[in-house]
């Protein structure tokens, strides 16, 4: 997926590995986004490209039909998200305050498996492509009350990622709505 990118203006590129959610392990299956596409990119061993020319890809995600619904897997619970409680200067800009249970713990296996490579690879502020879930802003958007009497509600999409803040020369999470 080509897009531009709202911060920056730039035209990006995403790399999805879309899995069918209607079997969890499907979607488990969906950590290979950072064990074999990010990592073959980074170690030059995959290339992209549109037509005959070579494209950089920015950005790996992971997303699945229920995407739209702003989670990853099939009858996901809803729950707050610690993290966010009494930090409300950083909720719903890089963190939702939402996130439905099996999602959460899906983007931050694939999160932490990507830290520990850049602090085992000792990769500082090296310019990575960032990693991610692709799901919709309904857990921006809507209450946990309204979610849980409406699921199934729909949203436009939003790229929940640690991706490398070159303002703040480090790695931090981001939401990007796409």
């Amino acid at each position: 997926m080509a897009f531009e990118n709202p911060y920056t203006h730039c035209l990006e590129y995403m790399a999805i590995e879309v899995k069918d959610a209607s079997k969890s392990g499907n979607v488990r299956g969906g950590t290979k986004v950072f064990e074999e596409y990010l990592l073959n990119v980074v170690n030059d061993n995959t290339k992209y490209f549109i037509g005959d020319v070579e494209i950089k890809i920015n950005h790996f995600a992971i997303a699945t039909q229920f995407s739209l619904e702003g989670h990853l897997k099939k009858n996901e619970g809803l729950e707050f998200n610690e993290s966010m409680r009494g930090n409300t200067s950083i909720g719903n800009k890089i963190v939702p305050f939402f996130e439905f249970s099996g999602t959460k713990e899906i983007h931050r296996g694939m999160v932490t498996s990507f830290a520990k490579y850049r602090k085992d690879k000792k990769i500082g502020i090296k310019k990575l492509p960032s990693i991610g879930i692709l799901i919709s802003d309904v857990v921006l958007n809507f209450s946990k009350d309204e979610l849980e009497k409406q699921p199934g509600t729909k949203g436009r999409p939003i790229y929940q990622a640690v991706t490398f803040n070159s303002w703040k020369g480090r790695w931090s999470q981001c939401l990007m709505k796409i």
